[in-house]
């Protein structure tokens, strides 16, 4: 600091050179405590005050960065500091519950949990789990993060508050159906309308109409209390296994003399032939599935909030054996029956998951085995397809390695 105020000329630091300008220098940093700085992206800041000294620290954390704090501060223990919020992208809702009679420890791990969520969600899903919070209203931490882990399950309809506006809407505008305006006068919106609710779960509040797929028990008082909303008996949760053709490929080929050599091109190699190495493969898609997917599988990047998004609770990649040959399989987890539309949509993600997601980067993973390394594609077969066991002609009760998926 006294180099920079008193020199009018350049020094030669171990740094760099410094030059004097007409700013006023001004010491931030003490040689104990961090000033405040937004090093990283961050969803809420939270100030620390111990012993007259401040320390930030940036949710989500890591318990070595409280640690560090602490350790900055010259304290042993969290609850001998003062907690407050320095800045937050939280709604006004959530601060409010959190820091209603709670204390600073409880508040700042409950911030930093959410915090997590909100950063694994993004900013997309954020504005939609907020919205969701207003038609709910949930009262507390718990009804939070219980909304929190089903928030998929539900659907918005922002601005519908009769049954004649539900049954226009889904009529005209939800893309279920092939509209047209010069049918209007004969058609009984009403009515529509009744029918369909009748057979959902589903309430009005100030904000529009909402439905619920889910059976997250936890949520059974909130939606009462909320919206009068009585809790289905629930019901077991439904398999769908959507089949797609493999091709399998080695590099490690024999020779004419019966030793092993490299190809310079993918060799391809009969279904059949590693048939004996399905639980191998299956280990290897585990291995390549992400903890963050565990939840809800490859539903983690579908985007939309829509019905598709609510009735698909999860669905990954496997492999079976059909037939004698083993048959790349997309196992999707229904919270209620999927309708041809909704179908379809379904399958056009889970294509796209095949062609250039999470498929693209497990076909490039070498997969060891006895007859050398191969890898599996679930999409570069030549008469590709995605079809239901129905569609197959087949029963889906498919042995999977030491799992089985029953109906």
């Amino acid at each position: 600091m006294e180099a920079i105020k008193n020199n009018p000329n350049s020094t030669i630091t171990p740094y760099g050179v410094l030059y004097k300008n007409s700013n006023e220098p001004e010491q931030i940093y003490n040689g104990k405590q961090f000033p405040l700085y937004h090093w990283k992206e961050t969803v809420a800041t939270i100030q620390l005050t111990a012993k007259g000294a401040n320390e930030f620290v940036y949710l989500p954390y890591s318990d070595i960065e409280i640690e560090k704090a602490l350790m900055r501060l010259e304290t042993s223990y969290l609850h001998d500091c003062e907690v407050e919020i320095y800045s937050h992208n939280f709604s006004d809702r959530i601060i409010n519950i959190i820091s209603a009679d709670t204390t600073p420890l409880i508040k700042i791990d409950t911030l930093n949990k959410l915090a997590e969520h909100y950063k694994e969600i993004g900013n997309h899903d954020i504005e939609y789990f907020e919205k969701l919070m207003d038609y709910v209203k949930p009262q507390n931490v718990d009804e939070i993060f219980a909304l929190a882990d089903s928030m998929y399950e539900f659907e918005l309809f922002d601005g519908i508050h009769s049954v004649e506006n539900y049954g226009r809407y889904m009529i005209c505008d939800s893309g279920h159906f092939e509209y047209d305006s010069n049918l209007e006068e004969y058609i009984d919106f009403k009515r529509y309308g009744q029918e369909k609710m009748a057979h959902e779960f589903g309430a009005f509040s100030e904000k529009g109409y909402i439905t619920y797929h889910g059976y997250n028990q936890k949520l059974a008082n909130l939606l009462f209390e909320s919206l009068g909303m009585v809790f289905p008996e629930q019901e077991e949760l439904k398999t769908l296994k959507l089949y797609m053709p493999l091709r399998i490929t080695t590099y490690d080929m024999e020779n004419e003399y019966g030793y092993k050599e490299y190809a310079n091109e993918p060799q391809e190699i009969s279904n059949a032939e590693v048939v004996e190495y399905l639980d191998v493969i299956l280990m290897a898609i585990e291995e390549n599935n992400l903890p963050e997917e565990e939840q809800r599988g490859l539903m983690r990047y579908y985007d939309d909030h829509d019905s598709v998004n609510a009735k698909v609770s999860k669905y990954v990649f496997s492999v079976e054996l059909i037939e004698g040959e083993l048959m790349g399989v997309a196992v999707l987890t229904l919270n209620d029956e999927l309708t041809p539309k909704e179908l379809a949509k379904i399958k056009d993600n889970i294509t796209g998951q095949a062609s250039d997601g999470w498929c693209e980067g497990f076909e490039q993973r070498e997969i060891s085995t006895e007859m050398g390394d191969i890898y599996v594609s679930f999409w570069n077969s030549d008469n590709w397809f995605i079809k239901t066991a129905k569609e197959m002609g087949i029963e889906e009760n498919q042995k999977m390695g030491g799992m089985k998926f029953e109906q």
